[in-house]
């Protein structure tokens, strides 16, 4: 039999010890501290929660959002919180892509962190039969096709740094929605493209995680429950916890992101209030 080592109260006091001042160090320092993040769509809703907390705890931040008006207005409020640069960036096109990341590293040195926000959706509210194909195609373009582009241009670079995060925003669609044809294929397709990346390039310290959002209180989303007096009364009818705000994905991203999750991998963190539990109130 081996012999069991007990720690005496000194080395545990000591232990104990260290832990403490690394956790005061990383508050005083910022989660992300010297972290370099592109994070796509990040101008507005949830990509802009995720940039304004990034740089909040010490990240270098690149928004890549195809919207130049609402990456200058967020602009605005990031330059005030940190290092941050926009790069307008259609995710759809695999050359701007390719682009958008090499001025990336070019401005910051190098790439710890990408979050393959980007997304696009439109309830069709048809059967398979009778989608437009210009809503399925513009669909999967942006949510799978733009993430895999953002993920194939960025993965030499995490590699050459050592290792990394690579997350990607999905939604409850994942499991099928009957309303959003493209959409739920979009958001679901995310999945194996996570495992399989994740499981690729384990040994290159790269670590891939998915990101499931339930309803978001994004000003999109908000607009479109309007006429349904909001979310409220949605989530409410289902006994929910609640609407999410787009600082509780931030939150999650955050995480993931940094270091407090090195030893997490392949996995996907649903942010949903309980959506996923199909629960029935009585």
């Amino acid at each position: 039999m081996h012999p069991i080592h007990l720690l005496s109260k000194q080395h545990t006091s000591e232990a104990a010890g260290c832990l403490a001042q690394r956790a005061k160090e990383t508050t005083m320092a910022g989660r992300l501290a010297g972290k370099v993040a592109i994070i796509t769509g990040g101008a507005q809703g949830i990509g802009l929660a995720g940039a304004r907390m990034f740089l909040r705890e010490g990240a270098h931040v690149v928004i890549a959002d195809k919207n130049a008006e609402a990456s200058e207005t967020a602009m605005k409020e990031l330059q005030t919180l940190g290092a941050v640069k926009s790069i307008v960036t259609d995710v759809r096109n695999p050359q701007q892509v390719e682009k958008m990341v090499a001025q990336a590293v070019a401005a910051f040195g190098k790439l710890d962190i990408l979050y393959n926000n980007a997304g696009y959706s439109i309830v069709e509210r048809v059967g398979a039969a009778d989608v437009p194909l210009d809503v399925w195609h513009e669909t999967i373009d942006v949510n799978l096709n733009g993430s895999f582009y953002c993920t194939k241009y960025a993965l030499p670079h995490l590699i050459k740094n050592g290792g990394g995060s690579i997350m990607y925003t999905a939604s409850v669609a994942v499991d099928g929605n009957v309303n959003q044809n493209a959409y739920a294929v979009g958001k679901g397709g995310l999945v194996p493209l996570m495992r399989t990346i994740a499981m690729q390039y384990l040994p290159d310290k790269v670590r891939v995680n998915l990101l499931v959002p339930g309803g978001t209180a994004t000003p999109r989303l908000q607009q479109r429950y309007a006429a349904q007096g909001g979310f409220g009364p949605v989530y409410q009818s289902k006994g929910l916890l609640g609407i999410n705000d787009p600082d509780d994905v931030a939150y999650a991203a955050v995480f993931l992101a940094s270091d407090e999750s090195r030893h997490i991998t392949g996995q996907s963190l649903w942010i949903d209030s309980g959506f996923n539990l199909h629960y029935t109130p009585k």
